[in-house]
């Protein structure tokens, strides 16, 4: 999996994702979510175009801060 961030204007923060999520990967896109959670008014844009597989578990770092 590959996890790219890229700042845009106005205080976005797109996040795109390539390969699989799953239970060995989830900590990787899990440390990238928490670094943009703990950044006070940027928004943030997630963008799973690119991932080809995703199971259940990692569901939780998408929406727990």
């Amino acid at each position: 999996m590959q996890v790219a961030v890229t700042n845009r204007e106005g205080g976005v923060a797109l996040v795109a994702v390539h390969g699989s999520i799953d239970v060995d990967t989830a900590p990787e896109l899990r440390k990238a979510m928490h670094a943009l959670f703990e950044a006070a008014g940027t928004r943030i844009v997630v963008d799973l175009s690119g991932v080809e597989f995703c199971d259940s578990r990692p569901r939780h770092v998408r929406v727990r801060p």
